[in-house]
């Protein structure tokens, strides 16, 4: 009697734990799977999906029948996205697990849509002074990015997506008030440049097949001057 006793207590245990067990493994995959309503991974998305992004705040969120979603990556936040003049890669910075003193690293990652190969190119545990901008393709194989480096300057990362290789470039800026806005561009390969304005953004584009860096540029008072195009050499 004691025994049966024992039987159904046991399996009355069991029928209320079951449940608890179930709802907290719920719990667990809304709290941390990227697979919720709000949020999609960079690995579910084609080529079409990803011309319909919107980035906001270092935020890259997927535009899709009145939906936004935002853009992860193994469950860590992308911070910015772009596609390659060809159609076929996408670059994009997430925020790492690795440790860093800035609390979050910060990863640079290329799809291959070619052969659907992910492969990390980049990563630094200072973003703050590594990375100032969001990532930019210059044809097929580079992409680059601004930096820190120093008072009146701004530093320009160069990346080669086949090799790894890092090459830096330097803006710098007139720094007296009554003098007028000019910018010293010293690029990747010895060449220099002088334009009128402080750099505002720097971009790329491509006109029959040859690569530019845009330079969008302003003057003293803070009003957009002329765009200036900078052919980007083929080797």
């Amino acid at each position: 009697m004691i025994r049966k006793h024992l039987s159904f207590s046991f399996l009355l245990f069991l029928a209320l734990l079951i449940p608890i067990i179930l709802l907290y493994q719920n719990y667990l995959t809304r709290s941390f799977d990227v697979k919720d309503t709000n949020t999609v991974d960079i690995q579910s998305l084609d080529i079409i999906e990803l011309q319909k992004v919107l980035s906001e705040d270092y935020k890259v969120y997927l535009i899709s029948k009145n939906l936004k979603k935002q853009i992860y990556f193994n469950n860590m936040p992308i911070q910015s996205l772009t596609l390659s003049p060809s159609q076929q890669q996408v670059a994009f910075f997430y925020e790492s697990t690795q440790p860093s003193t800035e609390g979050l690293a910060l990863a640079l990652n290329i799809l291959d849509f070619s052969d659907n190969k992910m492969t990390e190119i980049y990563n630094t545990t200072f973003p703050s002074w590594d990375v100032t901008s969001k990532v930019n393709w210059i044809g097929n194989d580079n992409i680059f990015f601004l930096r820190h480096c120093g008072t009146n300057c701004q530093g320009i990362t160069l990346l080669n997506t086949k090799t790894k290789e890092i090459k830096n470039a330097v803006l710098s800026y007139s720094s007296f008030k009554d003098t007028t806005a000019t910018t010293h561009f010293q690029d990747w390969f010895g060449q220099e440049f002088i334009m009128d304005g402080f750099v505002y953004n720097v971009k790329s584009k491509t006109l029959n097949n040859d690569n530019y860096l845009v330079f969008t540029l302003k003057d003293n008072n803070g009003a957009f001057l002329e765009e200036k195009s900078i052919l980007f050499p083929q080797f």
